[in-house]
C-alpha cells in the first residue's frame, strides 16, 4: 500500500535523478552539517563555479575525516554522513 514509505531522502533524490546525492542516517546539529556541506563544496569546486561531482564520494570523505579528528568522542557529529552514487 505505501511501497514508497521506505525510501531515504537520498534515495528518493538519486531516484529523481540525481547521480550524486549527499545526505545523513539522522539529525544532525546545524553547525556540523553547514561544516560538510562546506568542505564538500569546497573540494568539488574547479574554479569559475564549475562542480566536479565525479569526485564527491572523496570530498565527503575528506570532510568527513576531518570532523572526525576534531570531534573524535562524539562519532554522532559525523558518522551519518552518507554518499550515493556510482
Amino acid at each position: 500500500r505505501y511501497a514508497d514509505e521506505a525510501v531515504h531522502i537520498v534515495s528518493a533524490l538519486q531516484m529523481a535523478g540525481f547521480p550524486h546525492v549527499v545526505g545523513s542516517l539522522w539529525h544532525v546539529v546545524d553547525a556540523i552539517g553547514a561544516e560538510v556541506a562546506r568542505g564538500v563544496y569546497e573540494a568539488l569546486h574547479t574554479g569559475g563555479g564549475a562542480l566536479d561531482v565525479a569526485r564527491t564520494a572523496g570530498a565527503l570523505h575528506a570532510t568527513v575525516r576531518a570532523l572526525r579528528d576534531l570531534y573524535p568522542e562524539t562519532p554522532s557529529l559525523w558518522a551519518c554522513q552518507v554518499h550515493a552514487g556510482p
